[in-house]
């Protein structure tokens, strides 16, 4: 045995000699301690999973005479994937099974796309000419046109750099026209117009 120095707390290399004397008599027995709380109720709380590795827990919280119990369990490890099965064998073929029923007659199927234009042909001879035809009967009089007049109304000077119009002030088919034109020496003839 070692003996322990109380100065540095290190083991000493020296051996101490031990002296064990018989053994004494039986001591009395000591009071009776005070009445513990028993708990009657174990509830468990809650279950919260932990990550794979972690150390396993049980928290417990002493609510009267129930114990609250909350357990931390971490995840298990992945497992190694497995090996792949053998392939089965191939099974026997199967006896071939009897003709079925001629089905119904499917319905028309639709009118396909029209195809292509084909060549022109080659010309023909030309045919004999034919005889003059009989002189046809004189059309139906045409509905009598129109008839319009026309006459210069009013010359009137505008400021200058302005636009010269001509408007008309006429009604139906008789019109007249009125000249409006910017302030020049102008010589302003009659002018005839027959439609």
């Amino acid at each position: 045995m070692y003996c322990r120095n109380q100065t540095n707390n290190c083991c000493r290399t020296n051996i101490c000699q031990i002296f064990k004397g018989s053994t004494g008599p039986t001591g009395p027995t000591g009071p009776t301690g005070p009445t513990g709380n028993s708990l009657v109720l174990i509830d468990v709380i809650s279950t919260t999973n932990l990550p794979a590795g972690a150390n396993a827990r049980v928290e417990q919280n002493n609510l009267g005479q129930t114990a609250q119990l909350s357990f931390f369990i971490p995840q298990g490890m992945n497992g190694q994937d497995g090996c792949t099965g053998c392939t089965g064998c191939t099974g026997p073929t199967g006896p071939t099974g009897p003709t079925g029923s001629t089905g119904a007659r499917g319905s028309t199927g639709a009118t396909g796309p029209t195809g292509a234009t084909g060549a022109t042909g080659a010309t023909g001879i030309q045919g004999v000419s034919g005889s003059t035809g009989a002189t046809g009967s004189t059309g139906a009089t045409g509905a009598t046109g129109e008839s319009h007049t026309l006459s210069d109304g009013t010359t009137y000077t505008s400021e200058p750099e302005s636009f010269a119009m001509v408007t008309d002030s006429g009604i139906d088919n008789h019109h007249i026209f009125d000249f409006s034109i910017q302030e020049v020496q102008l010589v302003l003839q009659a002018l005839w117009v027959h439609i």
